[in-house]
């Protein structure tokens, strides 16, 4: 399998100040973060990646296996990643409670830091993990699950993208 394409973060800022009595003070800030990737499993590569919309029904939860579950789009076989290099979740807007991303208390994907650490997601919420260089090690069985809880009140879906390598 091979990928290519690239991953941008924006930002475009502008911060206007009191009017003063000639001129009004501001100021701009425009930086981007781009990664290019080029189809491989060396430094700065990867050729494996997972996309969905997932959804969960109220007070649920799911694990997300990065070795041997997941589906690939193209062939319809099972991913199984070496190196994890991006992990986004985007939580959709219209979710009535927080959604709930952790490591596993055992066999976790190291994402975060330790078993049982994670991040909670509000409706809207966006959060992402790049690491082009070296990437977060999956380990098939012992290193390579995440699990998404939702709140109460509804079902909850979100928007996930895994990008990685097969060696």
């Amino acid at each position: 399998m091979a990928i290519s394409g690239n991953v941008q973060v924006t930002v475009n800022l502008t911060e206007t100040g009191v009017t003063g009595a000639l001129e009004t003070p501001s100021s701009s800030l425009s930086k981007q973060y781009p990664w290019n990737i080029v189809s491989g499993t060396g430094t700065s590569q990867s050729d494996m990646k997972y996309a969905a919309t997932r959804t969960i029904a109220a007070s649920g939860n799911e694990d997300l296996d990065l070795a041997g579950i997941l589906i690939g789009i193209l062939g319809g076989s099972a991913l199984t990643f070496v190196k994890l290099r991006l992990a986004l979740f985007k939580a959709a807007d219209a979710n009535p409670a927080n959604l709930t991303i952790i490591n596993k208390a055992t066999n976790f994907a190291p994402l975060f830091n330790s078993a049982s650490s994670g991040i909670i997601l509000e409706p809207g919420a966006l959060f992402m993990y790049e690491s082009r260089l070296s990437g977060k090690a999956i380990v098939a069985a012992t290193a390579d699950l995440l699990n998404v809880a939702a709140g109460a009140g509804g079902s909850h879906s979100y928007d996930v993208i895994f990008v990685g390598t097969s060696a």
